[in-house]
């Protein structure tokens, strides 16, 4: 993508107004475009990451104090209720609690001596406690009593049975089928201040009967206690909710209960554990107690986080705004040594002259741009001399189209006197001398018009009847000549005179010294996408070293025409013949020709042919 959009740049379609400046200052600002990118991507994706794995410490490191926190309410609570199990199993309690009979009166203030004793069971089991705490036992007809270490704290306030019926702990204990109850932080019934105590309830019973209620109570002070952990400075507060999702207890301070509420609002707890933001400075993690059935969130303030990520953000903003800075001096020094030679180049072509060479000054060929500039000055050199190289075709092109148009001056003067003879013949009543004056124009006309460079392989195959009608006619019976030709082959395009010097060979090289009768074969024929014409003849055939020579003059004509040498000045000297011809083809047919010659059966044949263009014919 940054490679597409680098190229896009250079092209002025991202911004037309780079259209102008010099390509140092394209490349420069291209490749200062893909590093702010690749910063600011790089940038935020650190960022990003940071963040989130500050996020995740955050998360976990909240769930981990949660735990910590749960398990330290859940134990104290456990603890509490193994001290309420050591009650009811001691012999010398339930002795006493089990046989308490219903009074109207507070059955442990008419009996100093059994409420000496029970104080001092309920005493024993507060030993190691908080002075704080305290443990009360109802009967199940509500008889109360109460103790703590600290006799002087405990305020209790003077209670009727039916003040103590309507305590909720109380009914709720003497009516449930449980062991063992756990109530949040509420207003302590038992004593005049009216502080939060959070109270384990046990309810006293044999097989068949309920006599009575313990209850143990904290003061919710402790939970404050067990939300310092250590080796940590974090602060935590509590809230408790009940499975319908209401609030039990909380220990924000100075906080109204709405907003209380909108700590919570709307979320519905389905995992067992989990956290959530209240808000942008506040992180809520939360627990489900399988012991009490409370929900238990802590709420830890994140803005010492936010801070933090914010004190992050901008370390990470000026570190990368200053190695831009570097990096786009590096990218101006680098881009400016990399297009230094293309300048140079540049300079070079502005005062370049039609006949003067590019030479250039290469320190070194690592450089991709070096290299490429060397390889501009040679193609522009080698250019230079195509164009001297076009320029002396031209002239003999033009001098060859000069020659032409005075050869076909003297022409018009031969076809009239080949009139005059043939109708003199005629007067006299021969009518073999204007047939073949009549042929022997026809051949004149063929070789000499130049309006076409391409002829059909019909007029070919005509041009070389007229041919032999004339040598047949000198040599009468010593010459037989026969055709086998594919007709479907009469319209293909083919150079001119390509068969008349192969004809012309068999007289000049093959009859010389073999007797008559000379046969000649001619035939035409399709081999898969190629027409081919074969030439046979019973003359002397040609030898290897013969054939070999000719193949080695025709590689040197064509080697000779395709590096521009004087390819006519060759023809002349060799001759223009068989050379010639195999020369032509392989031109138009850009190397692919086909020629062949072989001898057997005392015939030579030679083959030519080409591939069929079914486009063109």
């Amino acid at each position: 993508m940054l490679l597409h959009l680098a190229k896009r740049i250079n092209k002025n379609e991202v911004f037309p107004m780079m259209q102008k400046l010099p390509y140092h200052y394209k490349l420069y600002l291209s490749f200062s475009l893909i590093v702010t990118l690749i910063l600011f991507a790089s940038g935020t994706f650190f960022f990003q990451y940071n963040n989130r794995l500050l996020q995740n410490n955050l998360q976990s490191n909240s769930l981990d104090s949660l735990n910590l926190i749960q398990s330290r309410i859940e134990d104290m609570l456990v603890n509490v209720d193994k001290d309420l199990v050591t009650l009811h199993a001691s012999k010398a309690f339930t002795d006493i609690v089990f046989h308490i009979p219903e009074t109207p009166y507070n059955y442990f203030l008419q009996h100093p001596t059994i409420t000496s004793d029970v104080d001092g069971i309920l005493l024993s089991v507060l030993a190691t406690t908080k002075a704080n705490r305290s443990i009360h036992y109802i009967s199940r007809y509500y008889d109360y009593l109460g103790t703590q270490i600290n006799q002087q704290s405990l305020n209790s306030k003077p209670m009727t049975k039916d003040e103590i019926r309507d305590i909720p702990t109380v009914r709720e204990a003497l009516t449930t089928k449980k062991y063992k109850l756990y109530f949040p932080p509420h207003p302590d019934y038992w004593s005049s201040d009216a502080h939060l105590t959070l109270t384990v309830s046990r309810p006293i019973r044999d097989t068949y009967h309920t006599y009575g209620v313990l209850e143990y109570n904290i003061e919710a002070e402790e939970l404050d206690e067990l939300l310092k952990l250590p080796n940590s400075d974090d602060t935590y507060q509590l809230l408790l909710l009940d499975d319908s999702g209401k609030l039990l207890y909380h220990n924000i301070p100075d906080t109204p209960d709405n907003q209380i509420k909108e700590l919570y609002k709307g979320e519905t707890f389905e995992q067992p554990i989990g956290y959530y933001y209240a808000d942008k400075n506040s992180l809520m993690a939360y627990s489900h107690s399988e012991l009490t059935g409370w929900t238990i969130l802590i709420k830890r303030d994140i803005h010492t986080y936010t801070m933090q990520v914010n004190s992050m953000a901008k370390t990470i903003i000026l570190s990368y705004i200053a190695a831009f800075i570097i990096l786009l001096l590096f990218l101006f020094i680098i881009t400016r040594n990399l297009t230094q030679p293309l300048r140079t180049l540049r300079n070079n072509l502005y005062h370049l002259e039609l006949n003067q060479d590019i030479h250039l000054d290469i320190q070194s060929s690592n450089n991709e741009i070096v290299v490429l500039t060397s390889g501009i000055e040679e193609i522009l050199n080698k250019m230079r001399l195509q164009n001297i190289h076009i320029m002396e075709i031209r002239e003999r092109a033009v001098k060859a189209h000069f020659d032409a148009m005075e050869a076909q001056l003297n022409p018009h003067f031969l076809y009239n006197t080949l009139s005059v003879i043939g109708a003199y013949g005629l007067e006299q009543g021969n009518t073999t001398v204007p047939k073949m004056c009549t042929e022997l124009a026809n051949l004149l006309r063929y070789s000499i018009n130049f309006n076409h460079r391409t002829v059909r392989l019909k007029d070919e195959f005509d041009n070389i009847k007229s041919y032999l009608y004339i040598m047949k006619m000198r040599h009468e019976h010593m010459l037989d000549y026969s055709w086998d030709l594919d007709p479907t082959l009469d319209d293909i395009n083919v150079p001119k005179l390509i068969l008349q010097p192969i004809i012309e060979n068999c007289f000049q090289h093959g009859f010389q010294n073999v007797p008559p009768v000379w046969k000649i074969h001619i035939r035409s024929y399709r081999r898969e996408n190629r027409w081919l014409a074969a030439v046979s003849n019973n003359g002397q055939p040609f030898n290897q070293e013969k054939i070999n020579q000719l193949y080695n003059r025709f590689d040197q004509f064509k080697k000779a025409f395709l590096e521009g040498r004087e390819v006519e000045s060759n023809l002349e000297q060799q001759g223009f013949g068989l050379e010639n011809t195999i020369l032509r083809l392989s031109i138009y047919y850009r190397g692919l020709e086909y020629f062949h010659i072989q001898t057997e059966d005392n015939l030579t044949t030679i083959e030519i042919g080409g591939f069929i263009d079914d486009e063109s014919n």
